[in-house]
């Protein structure tokens, strides 16, 4: 309660302590005065009343715009949980986006790599026949050069032979 409440409240206690009566002859006390103090305190009752019923409204008024501003920022904090949400939502597809097309981009570049390994292969072989029947046919012709060297050898041998004996 608010001080001016408590001010009213002990004001009316104060008024009915002290409150006398005005006494009639015969004893009794005057039904007149009685009716008019029963009506101060009333009175003084509904002041206090009126103030409960103001000091009431008035928390009303702050619990209701407490309310609404709650709810106001719980409605921002939702849509803040959505923005975020569907950024999330959106940056996950775009990442899932972007590693497909690295993926698919490192795919595309093994395959030409391989690609590029077979044909270096088939290039190697190809040569590596060549400089083989190269090899095989140098040889050939240097085992026939060889044998016509030896003949030749063999043939000036028996040529120095017969001018020996001559």
């Amino acid at each position: 309660m608010e001080n001016r409440e408590v001010e009213g409240l002990s004001g009316i206690a104060s008024y009915i302590e002290e409150m006398e009566f005005k006494k009639k002859t015969l004893g009794g006390c005057d039904e007149e005065d009685v009716m008019e103090k029963i009506g101060i305190i009333c009175d003084k009752y509904q002041e206090v009343i009126h103030r409960l019923c103001e000091r009431q409204g008035r928390m009303e008024e702050r619990a209701q715009k407490m309310q609404d501003e709650y709810q106001k920022k719980g409605g921002e904090l939702l849509e803040s949980i959505n923005q975020i949400h569907e950024y999330r939502e959106h940056t996950l597809k775009k990442a899932e986006e972007e590693a497909a097309q690295i993926l698919e981009e490192a795919q595309k570049k093994a395959k030409e790599e391989e690609k590029k390994i077979a044909e270096l292969q088939t290039q190697y072989l190809r040569e590596q026949q060549e400089y083989i029947k190269k090899t095989n046919k140098l040889r050939e012709e240097g085992d026939f050069f060889c044998e016509r060297v030896r003949e030749i050898l063999k043939q000036i041998e028996n040529l120095e032979d017969s001018h020996k004996v001559e």
